[in-house]
């Protein structure tokens, strides 16, 4: 029972250390200008002078999170502000549907998982991540603290495997006017 008690505590500090790290709200005054040149030049150099794809420009999520999408031959590659890191590479599956591979961040491990991406409108972005069969290693290491504290005659519990899905809006950023930046092309 102590072991379970000292393990949730755990649990909750590290959870509370993840929650207060996510988003771009928490960026010191020189990581906010590395991440402002870096939209300037994703700009500059892969999204002005063309006609854009209604997915391409940079977006902001409701966590507070940019990023920026553009095209590079066939695919669509999916750029984290902050940190100029790739989170996806993305292609397009029907007028506005696009598919590719993602991440998602759970207490103690990093999931992979396949991206669905839905262009709603000119302006809005819907995401979703999703990881099927999967056995977190909380949901292991829990089964394992159980069969522990179990009483010895009782029959031993299994991790079970979930389906996992975290879900995204974003809303567009640059152009602030999809369709006029493409009238000049």
């Amino acid at each position: 029972m102590k072991k379970r008690i000292s393990l949730l505590f755990l649990f909750l500090f590290l959870t509370s250390c993840f929650a207060t790290t996510g988003g771009d709200v928490n960026l010191s005054p020189a990581q906010v200008l590395e991440m402002q040149e870096r939209e300037e030049n994703i700009i500059k150099e892969q999204l002005s002078g063309r006609k854009l794809d209604n997915i391409e420009g940079i977006w902001l999520n409701q966590g507070k999170q940019s990023e920026a999408i553009y095209k590079r031959g066939d695919i669509y590659l999916r750029i984290r502000l902050r940190d100029g890191s790739l989170r996806s590479q993305i292609n397009k599956i029907g007028e506005n549907q696009y598919d590719g591979d993602c991440e998602m961040y759970s207490s103690f491990e990093i999931i992979k998982g396949d991206l669905e991406l839905v262009s709603t409108d000119n302006n809005t972005l819907a995401l979703s991540c999703t990881r099927k069969d999967y056995i977190t290693k909380w949901e292991k290491m829990d089964t394992e603290i159980d069969n522990v504290t179990r009483c010895w005659w009782c029959r031993k519990k299994e991790a079970m495997p979930e389906d996992i899905r975290q879900t995204a809006t974003f809303k567009r950023v640059w152009p602030e006017d999809y369709k006029k930046h493409n009238e000049q092309f």
